[in-house]
């Protein structure tokens, strides 16, 4: 972004020099840039959300151990597998917080 930015002080001071394709070349230049930023930034989006989603499978999974052995009277076990589940929970709100 700060490439993109830079450009266009760089196309700006071309403009007020009269260097009218000089400029047109740094906006295409800047374009391309905050272009590139903006797909980047998507991608990273898309790498949390999913990153999130692995720990919430993960802790539904420990959830489902925890009724298990609930059911199965393996309280401790259980407790165990419920208080996973619940760090997973954890660490996918704070991905995507």
């Amino acid at each position: 972004m700060s490439r993109a930015y830079r450009e266009v002080q760089r196309a700006d001071k071309d403009i007020t020099n009269g260097k009218d394709d000089a400029a047109v070349k740094r906006m295409q230049k800047a374009y391309n840039y905050f272009s590139n930023a903006c797909d980047h930034l998507v991608k990273a989006a898309d790498d949390a959300y999913n990153k999130a989603g692995d720990k919430i499978d993960k802790g539904n999974s420990e959830l489902q151990k925890s009724i298990d052995d609930y059911a199965d009277g393996k309280v401790d076990r259980g407790a165990r597998h419920y208080n996973d589940a619940i760090n997973y929970y954890d660490e996918a709100l704070d991905i995507v917080d």
